[in-house]
Formats: C-alpha cells, sequence, structure tokens
C-alpha cells in the first residue's frame, strides 16, 4: 500500500516539476482546483458512509458483513483523502 502511495507521490511530483519547468501557472492552478474538487468528493463520501452506517448499525443487531464491507469503504476513502491533501500540499509549496 505504501509503496504505491509512494509511486503515486513521485509520479504526481515529477508532472508538478515539469508544469513548473514550463512556467505554466494556468495547469498548475487548474491541478490545484482539480485536487480540491477530488478533496471536497472525497469528504462527501466518508461522509455519506459514515452516515450511512450509523444509520444501519442502529437497525440491525449483532455481526453483520455489510456494515465491515461498509467499514474497509470509509477507511479506503480516508487513505485517498490522505493522499489528495498530500498533493494539495505539493502543490502550495511550490
Amino acid at each position: 500500500m505504501y509503496l504505491v502511495i509512494f509511486q503515486e507521490m513521485m509520479r504526481f511530483s515529477n508532472r508538478l516539476q515539469q508544469m513548473s519547468d514550463n512556467d505554466d501557472k494556468r495547469a498548475l492552478e487548474q491541478e490545484q482546483y482539480f485536487i480540491r474538487k477530488k478533496i471536497d468528493e472525497v469528504q462527501g463520501e466518508i461522509f455519506q458512509l459514515e452516515n450511512n452506517i450509523q444509520f444501519i448499525s442502529s437497525s440491525s443487531k449483532g455481526e453483520n458483513p455489510f456494515i465491515k464491507e461498509v467499514q474497509k469503504s470509509i477507511e479506503r476513502h480516508k487513505d485517498d483523502l490522505k493522499l489528495w491533501k498530500e498533493k494539495l500540499q505539493q502543490i502550495k509549496n511550490m
């Protein structure tokens, strides 16, 4: 998992460096806008999943495999959110 994140951040860093080398401020601004939009989307997904799991868990008794799957999905979304936030921070640091 960490290797995949590392590779993704390296590719992203290279792409940002290329934009910077070309002095393409518009591309950097568009990338920042895109990342902010993705952060909002992922946060919305997490909120929706957490809301759903609260509703489901209050109405069900015992171990529910669906709840476990939703919890895994929430964790994946949280990992994605961390990655998007790291990317946004990297752009801000340029």
